[in-house]
């Protein structure tokens, strides 16, 4: 089943970084299933020296379902070398949206510099309907200079019921630096176990692909705009969207 939020390799936050996201979505989907729409507000709050919290509240409407999502997580730094994830998330409504997620990485520079670092993480999801989902993903993100990062990983995953087992691949690259701007250009692609489109309708085991490129611009110290586009395709429906929200931080 496709995430809520796609997850990526967590980069230690700047101690003081304290932001908040406003940002909302429109989707167009062929294939009579009706468009989406959505509103999320993401905020992002350092503890201490070692700790970053997490928490992201998000509104959605797709395939007839209306639903909410909440979660929270924490990043803590162990040492100069390794931190690790934790997030924990919960959804309403009839099928889109999953009633429990669960996901947990541990992440290690490597080198003199800290420039590649290696990710190993898990999912657990209960989604609606009875189905589920549980995987383990791999991530290796390189910063290869002050204004480039990339990232490129493989996650398996096993939904029940029936032992549906699937692999996708993604990567991403960024360009640019906080405080004035970046780009992010990322992509995946493989198979999903399940997808539920309504009440009655699952599909089971297909592969799909999926683009998107965002862009974060900081029109002052305080905050700025963001903007992204994104397209996803499977052999039922392609879907379209774009989404559209500004940041502050403080």
């Amino acid at each position: 089943m496709a995430p809520v939020t796609p997850v990526r390799a967590q980069a230690p936050q700047q101690a003081g970084d304290r932001h908040i996201d406003v940002v909302g979505e429109r989707h167009q989907v062929s294939g009579g299933f009706g468009d989406w729409t959505g509103l999320a507000v993401r905020l992002t709050v350092p503890a201490g020296a070692s700790d970053v919290w997490f928490v992201e509240a998000l509104q959605r409407k797709a395939f007839t379902d209306v639903g909410a999502y909440v979660s929270g997580a924490l990043q803590h730094r162990w040492n100069d070398r390794w931190h690790s994830f934790v997030s924990v998330g919960a959804g309403t409504g009839e099928f889109i949206l999953p009633d429990l997620r669960v996901d947990a990485s541990l992440s290690r520079k490597w080198g003199a510099r800290g420039a590649l670092v290696t990710t190993l993480g898990t999912t657990l999801v209960d989604a609606k309907l009875g189905y589920r989902d549980a995987g383990g993903y791999g991530l290796l993100t390189a910063y290869l200079a002050p204004a480039v990062v990339a990232e490129a990983g493989v996650r398996v995953m096993r939904s029940m019921p029936g032992s549906v087992d699937a692999a996708r691949a993604l990567g991403a690259v960024t360009l640019g630096r906080t405080g004035k701007a970046y780009v992010v250009v990322r992509g995946s692609s493989g198979e999903e176990g399940y997808q539920l489109l309504g009440p009655g309708a699952v599909e089971r085991r297909f592969t799909s692909r999926e683009g998107a490129v965002s862009w974060r611009q900081w029109l002052g110290r305080a905050g700025g705009f963001l903007v992204q586009g994104e397209r996803y395709t499977n052999p039922f429906y392609k879907r379209t969207g774009v989404s559209v929200g500004i940041f502050a931080h403080w």
